[in-house]
């Protein structure tokens, strides 16, 4: 018995040396690079932020970010302020709209009730009040009272809802 033992033994390390009967090769990547599993990315200030919580759009630099206005589609939620610096790469966390997961707190640019569709409007605001142009970004999970009031968004892919009925 131990011989046979001992013999299959040197039979599965010869296998392995010479690679004899491959078996199939399972990688796990540990590495996140190009990847951001919490829909949170880093990106360059091209403006100064003073104020958390507000809709930014693609800067002129691949990774540069402006505070977004209303006709245009915004990349996400800068998460923080921040003070633009032309001699310093200044970074801030900005949550991608419909890939970070969960809701995300946005500012309201005036009174908006539960549930109402919030699209895009100036000062990377939202507002409930569809304009030509401007993209619907979620739901209002909670309601705002004025102008400059956070509300939690239940968000999405920013879309262009020209009819301000259909989505």
């Amino acid at each position: 018995m131990k011989l046979k033992h001992a013999l299959s033994m040197v039979l599965l390390a010869l296998a392995s040396v010479f690679r004899l009967g491959a078996r199939e090769e399972c990688h796990n990547e540990a590495s996140t690079v190009g990847t951001h599993a919490n829909g949170v990315v880093d990106l360059t200030l091209e403006v100064s932020l003073t104020t958390r919580y507000l809709l930014v759009q693609k800067g002129t630099a691949a990774d540069g970010i402006i505070v977004n206005i209303a006709n245009t589609r915004p990349w996400g939620v800068c998460l923080d302020e921040g003070v633009y610096d032309a001699n310093k790469v200044t970074k801030r966390a900005v949550a991608l709209l419909g890939s970070a997961p969960g809701t995300l707190k946005v500012r309201a640019s005036k009174a908006i009730a539960v549930g109402a569709k919030v699209y895009t409007t100036a000062a990377g605001k939202v507002t409930d009040t569809n304009t030509a142009g401007s993209f619907m970004c979620g739901r209002a999970v909670t309601a705002a009272a004025a102008d400059g009031d956070l509300i939690e968004l239940a968000h999405c892919f920013p879309l262009l809802d020209a009819s301000g009925t259909t989505l």
